[in-house]
């Protein structure tokens, strides 16, 4: 009878306990319940005044630092994208740009880091030749297919930035032609209404922000399932919800020394970009990579491979590892150009900082991403029932009982008594109970190594 009364105790005040989630470097079982806490944004890695521009945006604690860094990688690449390409291992060129996607919330900084970092690309808003007048635009924060091929077809290098992502909808469902602009892929375009057009060599650099609800519907577009385009694979992918802090922006802000070099860089770069713009210059410098660094490198795409295979922890976002070793490699140029202009070698602790921030980018999109794996009713209510189980044990120090009192016990907890076989029997085969016959009656022995520990 004391036995019953615990087991029915047990069965009608369950606790829901925690479980935890190894996390060994950048693995995460896709089995699991829910992810990992996202590890701090690794300010660390930005290099030399960049990194001091991190510091100075993020040091108040007012604004996320994955914010701050995401916007300042975009708008380095969006200056760096027009004066130079970089060589895969194979000496195959690809542009150097690189594109952000971000889902933030009311209130986290967005558009005043935004106002901050495109300040000095005011100027290049509307670039006017000196011939004919004409306006070529850098600069893009709406805009229909049509609208963007004709701009693009005009002045090939352009970036879409835009902090209401939503107001683009028409133009992400072609998310196949913003790939082809963002890869530096020739565009033919026709339509009967304007003939045939061709964007030649396109530069083309994003960063779509929108409110986290929308977001969820905008990843989808750009191809965050497997399969499809998979424009967001090439593109950091953060969510920030809410506000983390409490902070005011009132001690946000750059430095005037700080705000001296950027402009310098920036004006340095885009007027360099012009100039190749116009063929008043050679051909645009191939960056390579030196020798330590092509040997990491290599070793670093050989290991995201691996990661992209059946069996794989990180098996669910193998098409986003599967890009893994491009996005470093733009980022690793982006800060070369930043910061060395357009002659030398990308250098190991260059490539060693855009993989350090590359393996940040993986574990937020896995975040992003994730979806708990499904379960049965069977599963679910064996769950469920061992719960029942695990707190009868620690309440009685009892591992056996008869099958008949769980049977109408569990009624008390919904289960009936077909439910409570098929539970029992996934417990069975999950290894955390055995059945076995005593005095001609069924008996539950319950699994004590398969405890949790309370």
């Amino acid at each position: 009878r004391e036995k019953m009364t615990n087991l029915t105790m047990s069965l009608k005040h369950m606790a829901t306990y925690p479980f935890g989630l190894p996390l060994g470097g950048l693995l995460m079982p896709q089995a699991s319940l829910s992810p990992p806490d996202l590890m701090p944004f690794p300010s660390h890695y930005y290099p030399d005044e960049l990194g001091q521009m991190m510091k100075q945006l993020c040091g108040s604690g007012a604004i996320p630092p994955e914010l701050v860094g995401t916007q300042l990688a975009i708008f380095c690449a969006l200056a760096a994208q027009g004066v130079a390409d970089v060589a895969w291992p194979n000496e195959q060129p690809m542009p150097v740009g690189i594109s952000a996607v971000m889902g933030v919330g009311a209130s986290t900084g967005k558009s005043f880091i935004e106002k901050i970092l495109k300040a000095p690309f005011s100027p290049y808003r509307e670039v006017h030749t000196d011939a004919s007048g004409e306006k070529y635009g850098f600069l893009i924060e709406d805009a229909s297919r049509e609208s963007l091929i004709d701009s693009m077809r005009e002045w090939p290098v352009a970036g879409l930035i835009t902090d209401e992502a939503g107001m683009l909808k028409p133009l992400l469902r072609h998310a196949h032609t913003l790939a082809k602009l963002s890869d530096g892929s020739s565009l033919h375009h026709a339509r009967k209404a304007t003939g045939r057009t061709q964007v030649k060599d396109p530069r083309l650099v994003m960063l779509l922000m929108e409110q986290p609800d929308l977001f969820q519907e905008t990843k989808i577009k750009l191809g965050a399932k497997k399969g499809g385009v998979g424009l967001i694979n090439r593109c950091f992918v953060v969510s920030i919800p809410h506000k983390l802090s409490e902070g005011t922006y009132d001690d946000v802000k750059l430095s005037h020394d700080m705000t001296v070099w950027y402009e310098k860089k920036v004006t340095e770069l885009m007027d360099a970009s012009i100039f190749y713009l116009k063929g008043e210059t050679a051909k645009r410098p191939i960056l390579k990579l030196s020798n330590d660094a092509l040997r990491h490198f290599k070793g670093l795409s050989q290991h995201a491979s691996k990661q992209c295979l059946p069996g794989s922890d990180w098996f669910f976002i193998s098409e986003y590892i599967g890009r893994h070793a491009e996005r470093v490699l733009r980022l690793a140029a982006i800060f070369h150009v930043f910061m060395h202009g357009t002659s030398g070698e990308i250098s190991l602790d260059t490539l060693l900082r855009a993989e350090g921030l590359g393996n940040w980018y993986i574990e937020s999109f896995a975040q992003i991403a994730y979806e708990p794996p499904k379960t049965t009713q069977a599963e679910d209510d064996a769950d469920k029932l061992a719960d029942c189980f695990y707190q009868f044990f620690y309440q009685t120090r009892y591992l056996q009982f008869p099958m008949s009192d769980l049977r109408h016990t569990a009624l008390s907890i919904g289960l009936t008594p077909t439910r409570v076989t098929r539970a029992l029997a996934t417990l069975g085969e999950q290894g955390r109970i055995r059945v076995f016959v005593h005095l001609k009656k069924p008996w539950v022995e319950l699994n004590a190594s398969r405890f949790p520990q309370y």
